[in-house]
Formats: C-alpha cells, sequence, structure tokens
C-alpha cells in the first residue's frame, strides 16, 4: 500500500504552510520525506534546486542539521536530558559555543513559555508542557524551515494561539 500518490506541493519561502487531511492520509508520511527524515521510494523532493534523492544519507542529515527542525507528534525528548538540555540538543549537533547554546536556549523556553521548567524532565512534564519543550527545542536553533506534525495536538487554547503565532513571525 503507498502513503503518498500524486502529491504535488510547492512551498514558498517565508510561508506557514498547513497540511491537512483525515488521519491515515499521509501528512506525517508527507513531512518526513520532505524534511528528509524519509527518502520516497518513487518521485522527488526538491529543496532549494537540490534534489534530496540524490543526496547519501550524510548529506541529507547535514542538510536537516544545518537547516531544519523538526517537532515531532510525540514530542520524542529524551527522559534522561533536562528541558533545557533536550532544547540545546540541535545547537550542540550545530556546533554552537556554549554560550550561544545558553543565549538560544533561555530565549526559546521563554518565547514557548516554559523557562521556569527549564530544569525539570520530560516526565515531570504534562503533555502540553511536553509539547512546548518540544517547540522550544526546534525554535532554539533558528531553523530556516521549521517542520511540525501536529504541533497543537496536547496544548489548550492560548498555547495553541502562541504555537501559531511562532510560525508567524521570524525564529530569530
Amino acid at each position: 500500500m503507498q502513503a503518498l500518490v500524486d502529491v504535488t506541493v510547492d512551498i514558498p519561502s517565508a510561508a506557514l504552510t498547513t497540511i491537512a487531511g483525515p488521519s491515515g492520509s499521509g501528512k506525517t508520511t508527507l513531512l518526513h520525506c520532505l524534511s528528509t527524515i524519509a527518502t520516497p521510494d518513487s518521485g522527488t523532493v526538491v529543496i532549494d534546486d537540490t534534489e534530496i534523492g540524490g543526496l547519501d544519507d550524510d548529506a541529507r542529515t547535514t542538510l536537516r542539521r544545518s537547516r531544519m527542525a523538526f517537532v515531532f507528534q510525540r514530542g520524542n525528548l529524551s527522559p534522561t536530558l533536562t528541558v533545557a538540555e533536550n532544547a540545546s540538543v540541535g545547537l550542540v549537533l550545530r556546533g554552537a559555543s556554549r554560550d550561544e547554546t545558553r543565549t538560544a536556549v533561555a530565549a526559546a523556553l521563554e518565547r514557548v513559555g516554559i523557562a521556569d521548567r527549564a530544569s525539570a524532565y520530560p516526565d515531570e512534564l504534562s503533555g502540553g508542557q511536553l509539547q512546548r519543550a518540544a517547540l522550544a527545542r526546534a525554535v532554539a536553533c533558528a531553523p530556516d524551515v521549521l517542520w511540525a506534525d501536529e504541533p497543537t495536538g496536547a496544548l489548550d487554547r492560548s498555547a495553541r494561539d502562541a504555537v501559531v503565532l511562532l510560525g508567524q513571525r521570524p525564529l530569530t
């Protein structure tokens, strides 16, 4: 069974784009293909004139690490790291200095409203706080592209509104 058939997507630069559809329709699979987490069995994904299928795993990882961030549907936080440490992972992988990382993480946690939970571990957080921590991890990197798979599912209305605002203003 194919998850995606005859899909064409063109996402303009600096656009807030929403992909909607019923459960099981392939939204997550599409996001994984667009973000280079997965490689489609057929067809092409092109980002800034680069065909992703032509890149090896290391090149796709480098592209993803340097330009993108992904907020997974279930957060995917490491249970052995604090909220602040989880939020720093992308920056550490990018080679950011300790000072840059500390500053960016503090700003990201403040921006998503959980600065007071920086030293907490994921199992000490509510569902909404977990999702905010995952958002902070993505925002801290100031990515060119932020991919998010149902980023507002575990959030109350005011938190959902704040997440939508994240997509409407620069991440830096």
